[in-house]
């Protein structure tokens, strides 16, 4: 028989190797007199002023300074006599997840809590909205709204994580080398099964139960156990409620997963992805699949799953997930022998997707892009309708962007031409559909109108009521600009139940956004808020927040909220993550003229520094921000500033289009700040300067 092993211990630590090591009693006596000194010198000095000691980082302190603690804790209660109103305070810090259970500090702690003289100050990490303030504080320059997310989620409310993070700025996709050394120090003190233990769940990606852990690790359930114990004890690792496992903190593990040897990186995810492929895994599981055969290099097995998870953000309102797999997918295209292609999928319907999702997640520019490699791969033998689809979803992306209203005709004509001659289709409906509301903003309103019922009657015969729903919001919008504006919301609301019940959430967004726009025109600020806000909801609920008219509607919710005095916090002020930055400054943009008319001046100064870069993306950036600057040089009492910055802001919309609506505000602006400029020359008797 074979004589069974002792599990070997752990390697000790220097502050396990400190513990065992007792001091002489001549030390002991030579220490004591020390500390009593320090305290008589504290004391002394304390009679006359006030005295704070701060012990910062006590869990790298060493046997000697904890010894000193202890004294300083246990002697002020005796002391507080001679020491007048408490004068001396000893303030000491640590890092509570770096005091594990074996800690020679963890029994100190235990021992001065039950003093009476000593109060325990736990200081919790920041909230979201205050590690965003720390951020935008810390910060020389605007940050993108993306950037200070990231570091926001990233650092988890812990300052230090957030400045180190914060130094790599838009590069921060990897950890800076001096935080991943901090991080990894702490995975030193963890015996070997323990770190493998760590590695494999940082190739996870999220939680491990324990079951994964012992298939993937390769560990037995006894070795496996005492690991986990380890790293738990250590704060490396947390127990969740579940029952599964995942690091203290996400920094540690990107730490981790950075720190592991490319092979045994792709094992790792292989043996994931072999797990999930056996065991079905619920909602995400293509994702999770699609994610670990990326990253083991398995491309067969990962497009369809990219394509199967596409499938399912879509369904889930995700649509920000969905275009990360449609891209992934176009990534890995070329690399995947046609035999191992789906066969629903070629490239032309995943650029169509691409295109779509982006310009339904806030990324504006991205969706152009695609479509316009769409439009490109067309060849003579695609089907009419399809080819027709294509030019039509270049024509839609376009016009979400500003300086493209004639290319995005062209595409719409492309599609018209298409189709023009064929029997009824979904297709033809939804090009006349579309046709109709360009032919609105070309100021064509019999055009239009002759598309849009064109578009019904084609819808009608083949049961595209998603399409007929398109073309009775722009009927809508035609009976607006006669003037009828009941005609107008009985033609909006007809549009947004039959959109809802075609499941056509694009186009009830549509509807909704301009039967808002409808009150709004007429000043009826009650009704357009209450409608605003319905469309802000649905938007949300559907994952539509930042397609085109998501975001319009948004804007204008905001905007109205403003107007109203119905000021919201300050969640309302950013824009999702993921979104462009254009996308971002036109939220900001409005938001600026909270920060202003609320008295926060810098911070407002700081923010319109950042948006001016963004006035030739969107008409409406430069009209709010612009007047948000004009508003905060007034407020500040420089008015020959705030006129020239009026007289800035007309010159640039002038040049964009002569005489603008919009500039009515942005001259009473002006107006109001060079009466200002006038009166205060008369105060000091420049007459000339007044007239």
């Amino acid at each position: 028989f074979e004589e069974p092993r002792t599990a070997e211990p752990p390697p000790m630590t220097s502050n396990d190797r400190e513990t065992m090591v007792r001091p002489r009693p001549e030390q002991d006596l030579g220490q004591l007199q020390l500390f009593d000194a320090v305290l008589g010198v504290l004391t002394e000095i304390a009679e006359s002023r006030p005295v704070v000691v701060l012990l910062e980082d006590l869990h790298w302190a060493d046997a000697s300074t904890r010894n000193l603690l202890s004294f300083l804790l246990s002697r002020l209660r005796a002391q507080r006599l001679l020491v007048r109103a408490q004068r001396l305070l000893v303030v000491g810090s640590y890092r509570e997840e770096d005091v594990h259970r074996r800690h020679p500090l963890r029994g100190v702690l235990s021992e001065l809590v039950r003093l009476a003289t000593v109060e325990r100050v736990d200081l919790h990490p920041f909230g979201a909205a205050d590690a965003r303030r720390f951020v935008e504080a810390l910060a020389d320059e605007p940050l993108p709204s993306d950037v200070v997310a990231d570091i926001v989620s990233r650092s988890e409310g812990n300052p230090f994580f957030a400045e180190e993070l914060l130094a790599t700025k838009t590069e921060c996709n990897d950890l800076p080398a001096g935080l991943a050394e901090v991080l990894l120090s702490r995975l030193e003190r963890l015996s070997p099964d323990a770190r493998r233990v760590a590695r494999v769940i940082s190739v996870a990606n999220e939680p491990v139960m324990h079951a994964a852990l012992a298939e993937v690790s390769g560990l037995g359930e006894l070795e496996l156990d005492d690991a986990l114990r380890e790293a738990v004890q250590h704060h490396v690792l947390v127990v969740l409620s579940d029952g599964s496992y995942t690091f203290r903190h996400a920094l540690l593990q990107e730490a981790v997963y950075g720190d592991l040897l490319p092979g045994e990186r792709s094992r790792t995810h292989a043996a994931y992805a072999a797990r999930i492929k056996a065991r079905p895994q619920g909602r995400g599981h293509d994702a999770k699949l699609a994610y670990h055969s990326m990253q083991s290099s398995d491309l067969v097995t990962a497009l369809p799953a990219l394509l199967r998870a596409m499938d399912e953000a879509e369904k889930l309102g995700a649509p920000g997930s969905a275009l990360q797999h449609v891209e992934q997918a176009l990534s890995i295209w070329d690399a995947v022998g046609v035999a191992d292609r789906p066969a629903d999928f070629d490239e032309l319907r995943l650029l169509y997707e691409a295109s779509y999702f982006a310009g339904t997640s806030g990324e504006p520019e991205r969706a152009v892009a695609f479509a316009r490699s769409a439009s490109q791969s067309l060849t003579p033998d695609i089907p009419t309708d399809r080819a027709a689809k294509v030019w039509r979803r270049l024509a839609d992306a376009l016009l979400a962007l500003e300086g493209t209203l004639e290319e995005a005709v062209a595409a719409i004509d492309r599609a018209w031409d298409l189709v023009k001659d064929t029997e009824p289709s979904a297709a033809r409906a939804w090009v006349l559909a579309s046709r109709a509301g360009f032919l609105r903003i070309l100021e064509e309103p019999e055009a239009a109108l002759d598309s849009a019922h064109m578009a019904v009657s084609d819808a009608q015969a083949v049961g595209a009521a998603g399409a007929e729903a398109s073309a009775l919001v722009t009927l809508g919008t035609l009976a607006d600009s006669r003037g009828d504006a009941a005609e107008a919301r009985e033609w909006l609301r007809k549009a947004e139940r039959k959109a809802r019940d075609a499941g056509a959430l694009n186009t009830e967004i549509r509807a909704i956004y301009f039967l808002a726009l409808s009150y709004d025109d007429e000043a009826a600020f009650t009704e357009a808020l209450a409608h605003a806000a319905r469309g802000v909801a649905r938007a949300e609920e559907s994952g539509l927040s930042w397609s085109s008219f998501g975001l319009e509607l948004r804007a204008r919710h905001l905007m109205l909220r403003y107007l109203t005095g119905d000021w919201p916090d300050e969640s309302a002020g950013r824009a999702g993550r993921g979104v462009s930055s254009a996308v971002a400054a036109r939220i900001q943009a409005i938001w600026s003229l909270f920060v202003v008319a609320r008295g926060r001046f810098d911070e407002g100064a700081k923010l319109l520094g950042g948006l001016r870069q963004h006035w030739t993306a969107d008409m409406q950036i430069p009209l709010s921000a612009g007047a948000a600057g004009i508003e905060l040089a007034y407020w500040r009492g420089d008015h020959a500033e705030a006129v020239r910055r009026a007289e800035d802001l007309i010159g640039w919309l002038e040049r964009i289009e002569s005489g603008l609506l919009a500039g009515i505000r942005v001259a009473t602006l002006g107006v109001t700040a060079a009466a200002a400029l006038a009166a205060g020359a008369r105060v000091h008797g420049d007459q000339a300067a007044a007239d």
